[in-house]
Protein backbone atom coordinates (compact mmCIF):
# COMPACT_ATOMS: atom_id res chain seq x y z
CA UNK A 1 0.00 0.00 0.00
CA UNK A 2 1.48 3.25 -0.95
CA UNK A 3 2.15 6.16 1.63
CA UNK A 4 0.99 9.46 0.86
CA UNK A 5 1.86 11.17 3.75
CA UNK A 6 4.88 12.59 2.80
CA UNK A 7 3.56 14.46 0.02
CA UNK A 8 1.99 16.83 2.75
CA UNK A 9 4.72 17.51 4.59
CA UNK A 10 6.43 21.00 4.92
CA UNK A 11 9.57 21.75 2.88
CA UNK A 12 12.44 22.10 4.81
CA UNK A 13 12.85 25.59 3.76
CA UNK A 14 9.63 26.74 5.29
CA UNK A 15 10.62 24.87 8.78
CA UNK A 16 13.53 26.66 8.83
CA UNK A 17 13.88 28.92 12.42
CA UNK A 18 15.13 31.65 11.01
CA UNK A 19 12.87 31.86 7.70
CA UNK A 20 10.07 31.49 10.43
CA UNK A 21 11.24 34.64 12.84
CA UNK A 22 12.14 36.56 9.54
CA UNK A 23 8.43 35.82 8.39
CA UNK A 24 6.71 36.68 11.92
CA UNK A 25 8.74 40.17 11.72
CA UNK A 26 7.92 41.24 8.82
CA UNK A 27 4.52 40.43 9.90
CA UNK A 28 5.62 42.72 12.62
CA UNK A 29 6.94 45.67 10.50
CA UNK A 30 3.82 45.55 8.05
CA UNK A 31 1.86 45.50 11.23
CA UNK A 32 3.34 48.25 12.90
CA UNK A 33 3.27 50.74 9.58
CA UNK A 34 -0.07 49.88 9.12
CA UNK A 35 -0.83 51.45 12.43
CA UNK A 36 1.34 54.25 11.48
CA UNK A 37 -0.02 55.96 8.69
CA UNK A 38 -3.12 54.18 9.50
CA UNK A 39 -3.41 56.51 12.69
CA UNK A 40 -1.01 59.23 10.47
CA UNK A 41 0.17 61.73 13.77
CA UNK A 42 1.05 65.39 12.06
CA UNK A 43 4.34 65.93 12.13
CA UNK A 44 4.21 67.59 16.00
CA UNK A 45 6.08 67.79 19.00
CA UNK A 46 9.95 67.81 18.35
CA UNK A 47 9.65 66.35 15.14
CA UNK A 48 9.61 69.09 12.83
CA UNK A 49 12.51 70.38 14.16
CA UNK A 50 14.42 67.08 13.93
CA UNK A 51 13.68 67.10 10.27
CA UNK A 52 14.77 70.23 10.15
CA UNK A 53 17.80 69.15 11.00
CA UNK A 54 17.68 66.64 8.14
CA UNK A 55 16.90 69.17 5.55
CA UNK A 56 20.00 71.72 6.89
CA UNK A 57 22.22 68.40 6.14
CA UNK A 58 21.08 67.70 2.88
CA UNK A 59 20.60 71.31 1.59
CA UNK A 60 23.39 72.98 3.79
CA UNK A 61 25.72 70.33 5.38
CA UNK A 62 25.51 71.42 8.35
CA UNK A 63 23.41 71.61 12.27
CA UNK A 64 23.85 75.29 11.63
CA UNK A 65 19.67 76.42 11.67
CA UNK A 66 18.90 79.68 11.94
CA UNK A 67 19.22 80.47 8.34
CA UNK A 68 16.38 77.36 7.95
CA UNK A 69 14.20 78.70 10.67
CA UNK A 70 14.22 82.60 8.76
CA UNK A 71 13.34 81.02 5.62
CA UNK A 72 10.82 78.63 6.88
CA UNK A 73 12.50 75.86 5.06
CA UNK A 74 10.25 73.94 7.50
CA UNK A 75 7.08 74.52 5.45
CA UNK A 76 7.47 71.26 3.43
CA UNK A 77 6.87 69.05 6.46
CA UNK A 78 4.91 71.55 8.92
CA UNK A 79 2.20 73.56 7.78
CA UNK A 80 2.17 76.61 10.42
CA UNK A 81 4.88 78.94 11.82
CA UNK A 82 7.64 77.03 13.76
CA UNK A 83 9.56 79.07 16.50
CA UNK A 84 13.05 77.75 17.48
CA UNK A 85 12.63 79.27 20.48
CA UNK A 86 12.94 76.39 23.25
CA UNK A 87 14.14 74.50 20.23
CA UNK A 88 17.45 75.94 20.52
CA UNK A 89 20.48 76.44 23.42
CA UNK A 90 19.12 80.20 25.46
CA UNK A 91 22.75 81.29 25.17
CA UNK A 92 22.12 81.32 21.25
CA UNK A 93 18.22 82.55 21.20
CA UNK A 94 18.04 86.03 20.10
CA UNK A 95 18.76 88.11 16.70
CA UNK A 96 22.24 88.60 17.19
CA UNK A 97 23.77 85.27 17.24
CA UNK A 98 24.98 83.91 13.66
CA UNK A 99 24.04 80.05 14.43
CA UNK A 100 21.24 78.22 15.87
CA UNK A 101 21.76 74.67 17.09
CA UNK A 102 19.12 72.19 18.33
CA UNK A 103 18.85 71.09 21.76
CA UNK A 104 18.04 67.42 20.41
CA UNK A 105 21.37 65.42 20.09
CA UNK A 106 22.23 64.61 16.39
CA UNK A 107 22.04 60.99 16.88
CA UNK A 108 18.15 60.69 15.57
CA UNK A 109 18.75 62.87 12.16
CA UNK A 110 21.80 60.88 11.43
CA UNK A 111 20.42 57.79 11.78
CA UNK A 112 17.50 58.56 9.92
CA UNK A 113 19.00 60.44 6.84
CA UNK A 114 18.63 57.72 4.12
CA UNK A 115 14.90 57.63 4.77
CA UNK A 116 14.74 61.29 4.60
CA UNK A 117 17.14 61.22 1.42
CA UNK A 118 15.27 58.75 0.03
CA UNK A 119 11.41 59.90 0.93
CA UNK A 120 11.38 62.85 3.32
CA UNK A 121 8.90 62.59 6.22
CA UNK A 122 7.49 59.40 4.67
CA UNK A 123 10.69 58.06 4.12
CA UNK A 124 11.56 58.43 8.23
CA UNK A 125 8.66 57.42 9.47
CA UNK A 126 9.43 53.67 7.41
CA UNK A 127 12.73 53.85 9.03
CA UNK A 128 11.56 54.25 12.51
CA UNK A 129 9.39 51.77 12.16
CA UNK A 130 11.91 49.18 11.03
CA UNK A 131 14.08 50.02 14.12
CA UNK A 132 11.19 49.59 16.08
CA UNK A 133 10.50 45.93 14.56
CA UNK A 134 14.06 45.95 15.63
CA UNK A 135 13.50 46.57 19.24
CA UNK A 136 10.73 43.51 19.21
CA UNK A 137 13.64 41.45 17.61
CA UNK A 138 16.04 42.44 20.73
CA UNK A 139 13.33 41.72 22.99
CA UNK A 140 12.72 38.47 21.91
CA UNK A 141 16.61 38.10 22.04
CA UNK A 142 17.03 39.13 25.29
CA UNK A 143 14.39 37.17 26.43
CA UNK A 144 15.27 33.89 24.84
CA UNK A 145 18.94 34.41 26.18
CA UNK A 146 17.57 34.29 29.66
CA UNK A 147 14.69 31.61 29.35
CA UNK A 148 15.82 29.07 26.96
CA UNK A 149 12.43 29.28 25.89
CA UNK A 150 11.24 30.60 22.21
CA UNK A 151 7.58 30.12 22.43
CA UNK A 152 7.78 32.51 25.78
CA UNK A 153 10.21 34.93 24.07
CA UNK A 154 8.20 35.40 20.76
CA UNK A 155 5.17 35.91 23.29
CA UNK A 156 7.05 38.22 25.22
CA UNK A 157 7.89 40.00 22.15
CA UNK A 158 4.41 40.06 20.98
CA UNK A 159 3.11 41.60 23.98
CA UNK A 160 5.88 44.58 23.56
CA UNK A 161 4.38 44.71 19.93
CA UNK A 162 0.77 44.81 20.77
CA UNK A 163 0.78 47.62 23.70
CA UNK A 164 -0.50 51.12 23.09
CA UNK A 165 2.36 52.69 24.40
CA UNK A 166 4.74 50.69 21.69
CA UNK A 167 2.45 51.57 18.90
CA UNK A 168 2.41 54.69 19.67
CA UNK A 169 5.94 55.40 19.50
CA UNK A 170 6.94 53.18 16.40
CA UNK A 171 7.09 54.95 13.31
CA UNK A 172 7.37 58.87 15.45
CA UNK A 173 10.51 60.62 15.36
CA UNK A 174 11.03 60.54 19.17
CA UNK A 175 14.82 58.75 20.79
CA UNK A 176 12.94 56.33 23.49
CA UNK A 177 12.50 53.34 20.88
CA UNK A 178 16.13 53.76 19.76
CA UNK A 179 17.84 54.16 23.40
CA UNK A 180 15.60 51.07 24.26
CA UNK A 181 16.83 49.26 21.33
CA UNK A 182 20.67 49.96 22.18
CA UNK A 183 20.38 49.65 25.89
CA UNK A 184 19.11 45.83 24.96
CA UNK A 185 21.88 45.60 22.32
CA UNK A 186 24.47 46.65 25.02
CA UNK A 187 23.48 44.33 27.79
CA UNK A 188 23.13 41.29 25.60
CA UNK A 189 26.98 42.00 24.56
CA UNK A 190 28.08 42.91 28.23
CA UNK A 191 26.76 39.87 29.86
CA UNK A 192 27.28 36.88 26.26
CA UNK A 193 29.57 38.27 23.96
CA UNK A 194 32.10 40.65 26.45
CA UNK A 195 35.15 38.19 25.24
CA UNK A 196 35.04 38.55 21.65
CA UNK A 197 36.85 41.75 20.33
CA UNK A 198 34.44 42.79 17.37
CA UNK A 199 31.43 42.75 20.08
CA UNK A 200 33.31 45.44 21.90
CA UNK A 201 33.88 47.59 19.60
CA UNK A 202 30.61 47.22 18.41
CA UNK A 203 29.31 47.89 22.09
CA UNK A 204 31.93 51.27 22.28
CA UNK A 205 29.53 52.14 18.89
CA UNK A 206 26.53 51.86 20.64
CA UNK A 207 27.33 53.30 23.81
CA UNK A 208 28.58 56.46 21.20
CA UNK A 209 25.95 56.64 19.32
CA UNK A 210 23.62 56.71 22.38
CA UNK A 211 24.98 59.67 23.78
CA UNK A 212 24.77 61.67 20.37
CA UNK A 213 21.57 60.50 20.19
CA UNK A 214 20.38 61.79 23.93
CA UNK A 215 22.77 63.35 26.79
CA UNK A 216 20.54 62.10 29.32
CA UNK A 217 21.99 58.29 28.29
CA UNK A 218 24.72 58.87 30.03
CA UNK A 219 22.96 57.72 32.97
CA UNK A 220 22.96 54.45 31.30
CA UNK A 221 26.30 54.52 29.10
CA UNK A 222 28.21 54.11 32.43
CA UNK A 223 26.98 51.22 33.75
CA UNK A 224 26.41 49.33 30.73
CA UNK A 225 30.27 49.88 30.73
CA UNK A 226 31.30 49.22 34.26
CA UNK A 227 29.46 45.86 33.62
CA UNK A 228 31.50 45.25 30.44
CA UNK A 229 34.75 45.77 32.61
CA UNK A 230 33.31 43.64 35.53
CA UNK A 231 32.87 40.45 33.20
CA UNK A 232 35.78 40.74 31.00
CA UNK A 233 38.45 42.05 33.81
CA UNK A 234 36.80 39.05 35.90
CA UNK A 235 37.11 36.21 33.47
CA UNK A 236 40.32 37.14 31.31
CA UNK A 237 42.07 39.94 33.83
CA UNK A 238 42.33 42.56 30.78
CA UNK A 239 40.60 45.39 29.56
CA UNK A 240 38.26 45.97 27.12
CA UNK A 241 40.48 48.27 24.91
CA UNK A 242 38.43 48.29 21.41
CA UNK A 243 35.34 49.65 23.87
CA UNK A 244 37.67 51.82 25.59
CA UNK A 245 38.98 53.98 22.17
CA UNK A 246 35.94 53.74 20.28
CA UNK A 247 34.01 54.78 23.36
CA UNK A 248 36.61 58.02 24.17
CA UNK A 249 36.63 59.03 20.72
CA UNK A 250 33.05 59.48 20.94
CA UNK A 251 32.54 61.16 24.00
CA UNK A 252 35.40 63.81 23.03
CA UNK A 253 33.73 64.17 19.86
CA UNK A 254 30.15 64.88 22.17
CA UNK A 255 31.88 67.19 24.83
CA UNK A 256 34.20 69.11 21.59
CA UNK A 257 31.08 69.80 19.66
CA UNK A 258 29.05 70.69 22.47
CA UNK A 259 31.63 73.41 23.17
CA UNK A 260 32.24 74.29 19.47
CA UNK A 261 28.55 74.76 19.13
CA UNK A 262 26.93 76.08 22.45
CA UNK A 263 30.32 77.34 24.36
CA UNK A 264 29.46 75.27 27.35
CA UNK A 265 30.64 72.17 28.58
CA UNK A 266 27.57 70.81 30.96
CA UNK A 267 24.77 69.50 28.46
CA UNK A 268 22.43 70.49 30.93
CA UNK A 269 22.89 74.12 30.47
CA UNK A 270 21.65 74.21 27.22
CA UNK A 271 18.02 73.72 27.92
CA UNK A 272 15.52 76.63 29.28
CA UNK A 273 15.31 77.14 33.07
CA UNK A 274 11.41 75.63 33.14
CA UNK A 275 12.92 72.29 32.58
CA UNK A 276 14.07 71.06 36.00
CA UNK A 277 14.61 68.01 38.04
CA UNK A 278 13.20 68.91 41.21
CA UNK A 279 9.89 66.84 41.16
CA UNK A 280 9.59 63.76 43.51
CA UNK A 281 9.67 60.60 42.59
CA UNK A 282 7.06 59.44 45.00
CA UNK A 283 4.62 61.63 42.65
CA UNK A 284 5.94 61.31 39.60
CA UNK A 285 6.19 57.27 39.44
CA UNK A 286 2.94 56.47 40.89
CA UNK A 287 1.81 59.08 38.00
CA UNK A 288 3.77 57.21 35.58
CA UNK A 289 2.36 53.72 36.68
CA UNK A 290 -1.14 54.80 37.28
CA UNK A 291 -2.39 58.34 35.80
CA UNK A 292 -5.68 57.54 34.11
CA UNK A 293 -4.07 59.77 30.78
CA UNK A 294 -0.97 58.36 30.91
CA UNK A 295 -0.27 55.70 33.38
CA UNK A 296 1.66 52.75 31.21
CA UNK A 297 -0.30 50.15 33.17
CA UNK A 298 -3.58 51.75 32.82
CA UNK A 299 -3.34 51.35 28.65
CA UNK A 300 -0.93 48.32 28.33
CA UNK A 301 -2.64 46.07 31.37
CA UNK A 302 -0.37 42.58 29.93
CA UNK A 303 2.79 44.33 31.12
CA UNK A 304 1.70 43.51 35.07
CA UNK A 305 2.66 40.25 33.94
CA UNK A 306 6.44 41.96 34.65
CA UNK A 307 6.18 42.67 38.17
CA UNK A 308 5.13 38.65 38.83
CA UNK A 309 7.97 37.24 36.47
CA UNK A 310 10.62 39.23 38.65
CA UNK A 311 11.26 36.88 41.31
CA UNK A 312 11.37 33.89 39.10
CA UNK A 313 13.78 35.89 36.86
CA UNK A 314 15.77 36.64 39.73
CA UNK A 315 15.80 32.79 41.08
CA UNK A 316 16.89 31.37 37.85
CA UNK A 317 18.65 34.52 36.26
CA UNK A 318 20.12 36.97 39.00
CA UNK A 319 23.08 37.82 37.23
CA UNK A 320 21.03 39.44 34.32
CA UNK A 321 18.66 40.51 36.37
CA UNK A 322 20.55 42.87 38.67
CA UNK A 323 22.56 44.06 35.78
CA UNK A 324 19.50 45.58 34.22
CA UNK A 325 18.46 46.77 37.41
CA UNK A 326 21.97 48.68 37.96
CA UNK A 327 21.89 49.47 33.96
CA UNK A 328 18.32 51.39 34.33
CA UNK A 329 18.13 52.24 37.87
CA UNK A 330 19.84 55.34 37.38
CA UNK A 331 17.64 56.83 34.52
CA UNK A 332 15.06 55.67 36.24
CA UNK A 333 15.60 57.90 39.09
CA UNK A 334 17.11 60.87 36.37
CA UNK A 335 12.96 60.79 35.32
CA UNK A 336 11.31 60.61 38.20
CA UNK A 337 12.91 63.59 38.99
CA UNK A 338 11.95 65.48 35.94
CA UNK A 339 9.12 67.81 36.48
CA UNK A 340 8.14 67.05 32.44
CA UNK A 341 7.49 63.36 33.62
CA UNK A 342 4.65 63.09 31.24
CA UNK A 343 6.53 63.50 27.81
CA UNK A 344 5.07 66.48 26.52
CA UNK A 345 3.51 67.31 23.19
CA UNK A 346 3.90 63.83 22.27
CA UNK A 347 2.82 59.87 22.13
CA UNK A 348 1.76 58.68 25.30
CA UNK A 349 4.49 56.69 27.23
CA UNK A 350 7.76 57.48 25.39
CA UNK A 351 9.44 58.10 28.52
CA UNK A 352 8.64 54.97 29.96
CA UNK A 353 9.53 53.27 26.08
CA UNK A 354 13.27 53.76 27.08
CA UNK A 355 13.80 51.15 29.72
CA UNK A 356 10.31 48.70 29.86
CA UNK A 357 11.02 46.64 26.80
CA UNK A 358 14.27 45.79 29.11
CA UNK A 359 12.25 44.51 31.93
CA UNK A 360 9.87 42.43 29.37
CA UNK A 361 12.23 39.05 29.96
CA UNK A 362 10.24 39.10 33.22
CA UNK A 363 7.03 38.52 31.41
CA UNK A 364 8.35 35.26 29.72
CA UNK A 365 9.65 34.57 33.39
CA UNK A 366 5.52 34.77 34.65
CA UNK A 367 4.81 32.88 31.98
CA UNK A 368 6.59 30.01 32.93
CA UNK A 369 5.47 29.55 36.38
CA UNK A 370 1.72 30.60 35.75
CA UNK A 371 0.62 27.03 34.40
CA UNK A 372 -2.70 26.57 35.84
CA UNK A 373 -5.53 27.12 33.32
CA UNK A 374 -6.89 29.35 35.59
CA UNK A 375 -4.00 31.57 35.73
CA UNK A 376 -2.90 30.98 31.54
CA UNK A 377 -7.08 32.27 31.38
CA UNK A 378 -5.87 35.66 33.03
CA UNK A 379 -2.94 36.15 30.77
CA UNK A 380 -4.93 35.50 27.56
CA UNK A 381 -7.52 38.33 29.51
CA UNK A 382 -4.41 40.55 30.12
CA UNK A 383 -3.61 40.11 26.35
CA UNK A 384 -6.85 40.38 24.68
CA UNK A 385 -7.51 43.38 26.92
CA UNK A 386 -4.38 45.42 26.22
CA UNK A 387 -5.01 44.77 22.32
CA UNK A 388 -8.29 46.37 22.40
CA UNK A 389 -6.95 49.42 24.39
CA UNK A 390 -4.46 49.63 21.34
CA UNK A 391 -7.01 48.77 18.98
CA UNK A 392 -9.60 50.94 19.90
CA UNK A 393 -7.37 54.03 20.46
CA UNK A 394 -5.88 53.32 17.28
CA UNK A 395 -9.24 53.43 15.60
CA UNK A 396 -10.28 56.72 17.70
CA UNK A 397 -7.07 58.21 15.93
CA UNK A 398 -6.50 60.68 18.97
CA UNK A 399 -4.37 64.12 19.22
CA UNK A 400 -1.60 63.99 21.54
CA UNK A 401 -2.34 64.68 24.97
CA UNK A 402 -1.63 68.22 26.01
CA UNK A 403 0.42 68.36 28.84
CA UNK A 404 -0.24 71.95 30.39
CA UNK A 405 -3.96 71.13 30.64
CA UNK A 406 -5.07 70.29 34.89
CA UNK A 407 -6.67 67.36 33.93
CA UNK A 408 -6.25 66.27 30.20
CA UNK A 409 -8.42 62.71 29.47
CA UNK A 410 -7.97 59.98 27.68
CA UNK A 411 -9.65 59.86 24.39
CA UNK A 412 -10.15 56.25 25.00
CA UNK A 413 -12.27 56.73 28.30
CA UNK A 414 -14.14 59.45 26.96
CA UNK A 415 -15.36 57.43 23.81
CA UNK A 416 -16.36 54.26 26.26
CA UNK A 417 -18.43 56.76 28.32
CA UNK A 418 -19.94 57.78 25.35
CA UNK A 419 -21.21 54.47 24.55
CA UNK A 420 -21.51 53.15 28.03
CA UNK A 421 -22.34 56.18 30.13
CA UNK A 422 -19.79 54.36 32.69
CA UNK A 423 -16.35 56.80 32.95
CA UNK A 424 -13.98 53.67 33.85
CA UNK A 425 -11.09 56.53 34.41
CA UNK A 426 -12.73 57.93 37.45
CA UNK A 427 -11.71 55.02 39.24
CA UNK A 428 -8.07 55.62 38.36
CA UNK A 429 -6.04 58.30 40.13
CA UNK A 430 -5.55 61.69 37.71
CA UNK A 431 -2.61 63.89 37.79
CA UNK A 432 -2.01 67.43 36.69
CA UNK A 433 1.23 68.65 34.78
CA UNK A 434 3.42 68.97 38.26
CA UNK A 435 1.88 65.50 39.80
CA UNK A 436 -0.79 67.19 41.31
CA UNK A 437 -3.93 64.32 41.90
CA UNK A 438 -7.04 66.42 41.49
CA UNK A 439 -9.11 64.17 43.18
CA UNK A 440 -9.79 63.60 47.00
CA UNK A 441 -9.21 59.79 46.75
CA UNK A 442 -6.51 60.26 44.60
CA UNK A 443 -3.93 58.94 47.42
CA UNK A 444 -6.20 55.96 48.17
CA UNK A 445 -6.14 54.94 44.33
CA UNK A 446 -2.47 55.20 44.53
CA UNK A 447 -2.16 52.97 47.73
CA UNK A 448 -4.41 50.37 46.03
CA UNK A 449 -2.59 50.40 42.93
CA UNK A 450 0.98 49.96 44.84
CA UNK A 451 -0.47 47.40 46.87
CA UNK A 452 -1.65 45.38 43.98
CA UNK A 453 2.22 45.68 42.53
CA UNK A 454 3.05 44.30 45.44
CA UNK A 455 0.98 41.87 45.74
CA UNK A 456 1.81 40.53 42.20
CA UNK A 457 5.29 40.44 43.10
CA UNK A 458 4.86 38.57 46.35
CA UNK A 459 3.02 36.36 44.10
CA UNK A 460 6.00 35.48 42.06
CA UNK A 461 8.13 35.07 44.65
CA UNK A 462 6.07 31.85 45.93
CA UNK A 463 5.78 30.15 42.53
CA UNK A 464 9.54 30.73 41.95
CA UNK A 465 10.36 28.79 45.31
CA UNK A 466 10.76 25.00 43.62
CA UNK A 467 12.53 26.60 40.45
CA UNK A 468 16.59 26.14 40.03
CA UNK A 469 18.67 28.71 38.06
CA UNK A 470 19.02 27.85 34.25
CA UNK A 471 22.56 26.78 33.18
CA UNK A 472 24.68 29.45 31.67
Amino acid sequence: MKKYSSRYKIPPFFRSSKLMGFLLLSLCFLALLFVRFYVDHPVTGDEPHYLLMDYSLVHDHDFNLKNNYQHQDYRQFYPGPLTPKGQVSTQQYNDDSPKFYSIHGIGIPVLVLPGYIIAKQTGVAVEMTLLATGVVWLTWLWALKLTKNNKLSMLTAAFLAGCLFFNSLAGYIYPDLIIAGITIASLLIALFYFERPRYQLLFGLLLGIMVFVHFKTMTLAGPLFCILLYKLWRKQHRLPWPTIIIGVAFLAAFFLTLHSWYGLWNPAHIYSSDISLKASPLHTIPAMLFDSARGFLVFNPVLLLIFVGLAPWFKQRREALIAAVLVVAPSIFLLSTFNLWNGGYAPTGRYVMDFVPIFMPAAAFALSVLRARWQQSIIVLLAVVTLFVTVASASLKPSYLDPGAYRSRSALFAGIEKHTNIGFDRLLPSYSKDTTLDDRRGNLKVALGMFMLLSLAVYGYYLSRPLKPIKQ
